[in-house]
């Protein structure tokens, strides 16, 4: 229903937007939304390279944190002391 914007609603669109916001504001609104979505790309991309590089900084971690398990010959000395 709403998936088929054509030609003649996008026209529609903008004489509604021309009459409520004025010729003079039109530069104003069309840079603040530039900037907006410029943002929105920006930070999205950057979520995704978290995301992307955050599982070989888990496996990295894992591998540091590791301590040696301790043998059986430590513990029976550690009993007797």
């Amino acid at each position: 229903m709403f998936g088929r914007i054509g030609v003649p609603e996008l026209l529609l669109i903008a004489a509604v937007i021309l009459l409520i916001f004025g010729p003079k504001r039109l530069p104003e609104i069309g840079k603040s939304i530039g900037k907006g979505l410029r943002e929105f790309r920006s930070a999205s991309k950057d979520f995704q390279r978290t995301l992307d590089e955050e599982p070989d900084e888990k496996e990295e971690e894992k591998k540091g944190h590791e301590q040696p398990q301790p043998s059986e010959d430590s513990e029976e000395d550690q009993q007797d002391d």
